[in-house]
């Protein structure tokens, strides 16, 4: 059996000093052969100088099954006991099925209060240093695709994510001192 516990948390302030963030989470981690139990628990306050501040206390939860061929079912729910994220808790399904060694087929259903969500996507590993990820969602009808670049001790991930009312949004990261 393996198990795991993590603290981490930190303060985001959003291009003026008006709003802020601060969040604290803790999480824990079972797992023992085919099957892993997470636990997470989330401290979020947010403030908006002269208007508002709330805090609260959030709790996300998940169970996976790693089945044979690679195949993966998971269950989880998010954010249940605090609506400063989003209003109600949010469950969560998937599965995940490996097509061949180098690319895997995933699909989410996504329920919330009043929205349901199907999302479906591939993963590619066209190199062992080079993983490509595409997909899309239906609510609304939105897009995503990205890349990971990995080499000696640098992982270099980028992201692109079309939205309903927003210009595209790109993601980027750097990571020092990776696989």
């Amino acid at each position: 059996m393996i198990g795991g516990l993590a603290l981490r948390g930190g303060a985001q302030r959003f291009g003026t000093e008006l709003h802020a963030e601060d969040r604290w989470e803790f999480s824990f981690r079972l797992a023992d052969g085919r099957w892993s139990l997470g636990l997470r628990g989330n401290w979020l306050r947010r403030s908006t100088e002269g208007f508002s501040s709330a805090q609260g206390l959030g709790w996300d939860g998940g169970v996976r099954w790693s089945g044979p061929e690679g195949v993966r079912v998971g269950l989880a729910l998010r954010d249940w006991g605090t609506d400063l994220v989003a209003p109600g808790p949010e469950w969560r399904a998937g599965l995940a099925i490996p097509l061949d060694g180098r690319s895997t087929v995933l699909v989410d259903w996504i329920q919330r209060p009043r929205r349901q969500r199907i999302a479906a996507g591939m993963i590619w590993h066209l190199h062992p240093h080079l993983t490509l990820r595409g997909g899309v969602h239906n609510h609304p009808w939105q897009w995503s695709w990205g890349f990971s670049l990995r080499a000696k001790g640098l992982q270099i991930e980028y992201a692109a994510e079309s939205h309903a009312a927003l210009a595209t949004t790109h993601l980027f990261s750097l990571l020092l001192g990776g696989r």
